[in-house]
């Protein structure tokens, strides 16, 4: 049996034993997207990849995921799934490429508060925020005071966003931050701190069995090919820990702590989903997230599973 046959034999269980409608799958596939992921990987794409999507990419509509609930993703977000994985790659030292061009960017972010001067009274300073994805505030600070009030600036705060990322894309490469924080003044003089997370240690994390998956929260050559629609996947570990075997079925994720091996490749993955679901259908019937259930099924321990 082939492994589109193995994925369309899951397919068709899921459609038949769930209680919900199930997505269908794509068959237009965009085999030059390829070599865009093999960019980002850095590594040559599994063969097992290349025929699973050189002849179906990813899954169609908005009802429950073809892979036991599981959503099977297309190519295009795989991609944006490992460029944000490559975010979490940090430069050893942090330098600016181009002060001035920087700093270009950064004073045209302040000059949207110089034109809500006039609404302001005894204002000390305005704090924020930003990302090319997130944006807290603005808070005003008065009169040298510590509490503050937030305030609307509709409109500009997709706009800075937007200079947020032009930042971000000439920086990355010598100081990849992760958010920047302003501090602007009633002069409207300014202080930035270009902030940077641990992500590795944002979470105790764990791998079943010891040793065998690196233990970080992303790594840009884990290749995902399923997701719980959350944050979360299922996915090619082309990077394994000492103890690990490239080319392993792993999950991880923003919620994954706790991170199990699956089995050693994509066929032997879809020849245990068939394996139990011939013979313990009622394990994908339990209220439990389809991760845990996966993850009890390759004997993840009891206080793995629970913590």
């Amino acid at each position: 049996m082939t492994l589109t046959d193995k994925l369309l034999k899951i397919q068709n269980w899921t459609l038949n034993n769930y209680n919900y409608p199930t997505n269908s799958l794509s068959e237009k596939t965009d085999k030059s997207l390829f070599e865009n992921i093999e960019a980002l990987l850095e590594e040559k794409l599994p063969k097992e990849f290349i025929e699973l999507y050189s002849r179906f990419n990813g899954e169609i509509g908005e009802e429950t995921g073809i892979l036991l609930g599981l959503e099977f993703m297309d190519l295009s977000e795989i991609i944006s799934q490992l460029k944000q994985s490559r975010r979490y790659i940090k430069p050893q030292k942090k330098t600016l490429e181009n002060p001035k061009k920087s700093n270009l960017i950064l004073d045209k972010i302040v000059s949207h508060f110089k034109e809500l001067k006039n609404n302001f009274q005894s204002w000390d300073r305005i704090e924020f925020n930003c990302s090319p994805i997130s944006f807290g505030g603005p808070y005003l600070y008065k009169n040298n005071s510590d509490s503050n009030i937030i305030i609307e600036i509709g409109q500009k705060t997709d706009d800075i966003m937007k200079l947020c990322g032009e930042l971000y894309e000439i920086e990355k490469a010598t100081d990849n931050w992760d958010e920047l924080e302003f501090k602007i003044f009633s002069d409207y003089k300014y202080e930035i701190i270009r902030k940077n997370e641990d992500w590795d240690t944002i979470m105790e994390f764990k791998s079943y069995p010891p040793k065998s998956i690196l233990l970080k929260y992303f790594h840009y050559k884990w290749l995902p090919v399923f997701t719980d629609g959350g944050g979360n996947y299922l996915g090619i570990d082309l990077a394994p820990d000492i103890q690990g075997k490239k080319g392993q079925i792993i999950i991880f994720g923003r919620d994954e702590a706790l991170m199990p091996v699956l089995a050693e490749n994509l066929s032997s993955f879809f020849d245990l989903c068939l394996l139990k679901i011939e013979n313990n259908p009622e394990l994908f019937n339990s209220e439990n997230h389809q991760h845990e259930i996966l993850k009890s099924i390759v004997g993840a321990p009891y206080e793995f599973l629970q913590e």
